[in-house]
């Protein structure tokens, strides 16, 4: 992979770690609101931390994993950013692999060529990197773990990620990515909408998007917040916690969006997003009961890393 091609994969993952701490997410962090004893500082060292690693074409993809979260938690003593490598490092590895893709993937999300070499990037994971994998999910002890009779990550493994992700798929939305090759985030309605709507996504006249860029992020962490049920949540408090955080969140915004019939709601070339004084009093809320969408908030950082993995034009932008 050519080293300008190099610069601008890591320029795009920095630039989703920015963007991911820098609007309202209820329930999670941002600068405007710290939380679950974690600062938006925290998310964005963690980030500069993991990208030396996971951009490091000499590791495997275990290794990018398990350095990546090592260095992290160096820097911040907290796990901040498990679930966003694990979504991201397959993309990496998949492009760093095969960087002819990288081309043909900035025409379209929908790049099937690209989907492809990915899902045989996430099947090509021996038992070597998925024991290490293995060890960086121990490491990071996220919320909610527990032990497991099959495939439980404090045991050498005996199967290959894949499979494990497979079997944990109907707990975890990120291991589902694992065995379903991403389709839940390629193919998420706010893609399409970027896909379909040339005057947002023009390549050659960005002012729109990099105008409204912020209610774009929070649009899309909105989508998964109220499409999903967050498994970082159903982990540590169950299942039916989980459903009543994503119907209060629903009840919530029910006058201000509707995922199910406009999954962006645009007025005069603007995107609309609702108001900031009920979105920070369910981020009040949600952060009260000690309820921290983090799954919700790793399926944006993957997102907004794809949108900048497009354009990289995009990834300059700030506010």
């Amino acid at each position: 992979m050519d080293k300008k091609n190099l610069e601008n994969c890591r320029k795009a993952f920095e630039w989703a770690c920015f963007w991911d701490v820098n609007v309202i997410k209820p329930g999670n962090v941002s600068y405007l609101s710290p939380g679950h004893k974690m600062t938006a500082l925290d998310f964005t060292k963690s980030a500069f931390a993991a990208a030396n690693h996971l951009f490091d074409s000499k590791l495997s993809i275990g290794e990018k994993v398990e350095k990546s979260i090592k260095a992290s938690y160096e820097k911040v003593h907290c796990n901040t950013n498990l679930g966003i490598i694990l979504l991201c490092a397959p993309i990496i590895q998949t492009i760093q692999e095969n960087p002819k893709i990288y081309e043909n993937f900035k025409k379209s999300f929908f790049c099937g060529e690209f989907r492809k070499l990915l899902e045989g990037c996430l099947k090509e994971i021996d038992l070597k990197d998925t024991h290490a994998i293995y060890r960086a999910i121990e490491f990071a002890k996220p919320g909610g773990l527990g032990k497991r009779n099959e495939m439980d990550v404090r045991l050498k493994p005996t199967k290959k990620i894949i499979d494990a992700m497979k079997h944990a798929s109907k707990e975890d939305f990120i291991a589902k990515q694992y065995s379903n090759n991403y389709q839940d985030i390629f193919f998420q309605p706010i893609f399409r909408f970027l896909d379909e709507n040339s005057k947002f996504y023009d390549k050659n006249n960005l002012k729109l998007i990099k105008s409204q860029f912020s209610d774009l992020v929070q649009a899309i962490f909105l989508f998964w917040l109220l499409s999903e049920e967050d498994t970082h949540i159903k982990r540590k408090f169950g299942q039916k916690v989980a459903c009543d955080v994503k119907n209060t969140a629903k009840f919530f915004l029910k006058d201000e969006i509707n995922f199910q019939n406009d999954v962006i709601k645009v007025k005069n070339g603007k995107i609309l997003v609702p108001d900031k004084k009920m979105l920070n009093e369910l981020d009040f809320l949600l952060k009260k009961g000690g309820f921290n969408p983090g799954t919700t908030a790793d399926l944006t950082v993957c997102s907004i890393f794809l949108i900048g993995l497009q354009l990289p034009e995009m990834a300059d932008v700030r506010f």
